[in-house]
């Protein structure tokens, strides 16, 4: 409590329940504490009430709510009436519960960054094997113009040489064939 015994202050309920100072403030604005405002040495100061705060620290006095402490606290809480919770292998077993479930669900979070990741690389491999068919389809009609380009060339060699045979003489052209003719 504070001297004046009007409340507690935000660092003295920070102690009590374990819980950071921005978690506190939250809590108000969240209304699940109620606090009130004071002038303190240096302004305003927020004040709880410490009955409500010790009903806000989890049983056992874990350093946040839903945690229990391994070992003692300096014997500033209660002991536990219930044998079965007073087991010191009571807070083990609830600490390990509380990890197991964290733990799960981190589990869950890196499947699904998995399966987004899977999801993403198919689709990946999905554009790359479509750009290799591209690719293919694409070789195989420049292959099939580079044959009809040389058969056009082959054509209009043949047509030169004919249009030379014909720019002779006739009596030439009756006489002595040009290997034009032969390839016509």
């Amino acid at each position: 409590m504070t001297d004046s015994g009007q409340g507690v202050t935000i660092q003295e309920a920070h102690k009590i329940t374990g819980l950071s100072v921005r978690t506190l403030r939250r809590y108000v604005k969240l209304g699940k504490l109620t606090a009130g405002r004071s002038q303190g040495k240096y302004g305003q100061q927020i004040l709880f009430s410490e009955a409500e705060l010790r009903a806000l620290t989890p049983p056992g006095g874990g350093d946040r709510p839903g945690q229990v402490a391994m070992g003692s606290r300096g014997g500033d809480s209660p002991p536990d009436s219930d044998p079965v919770t007073s087991h010191p292998l009571a807070a083990k077993l609830e600490q390990a519960t509380y990890r197991i479930g964290w733990l799960e669900g981190q589990l869950d979070m890196t499947r699904k960054a998995l399966t987004e990741g899977d999801d993403i690389r198919r689709q990946r491999e999905e554009a790359l094997e479509k750009s290799r068919q591209d690719a293919m389809e694409l070789d195989r009609y420049l292959q099939d113009e580079r044959t009809r380009r040389q058969a056009v060339e082959t054509r209009a060699a043949a047509l030169e040489a004919r249009v030379k045979d014909l720019e002779r003489p006739w009596w030439q052209r009756l006489f002595r064939p040009s290997a034009a003719a032969a390839i016509l």
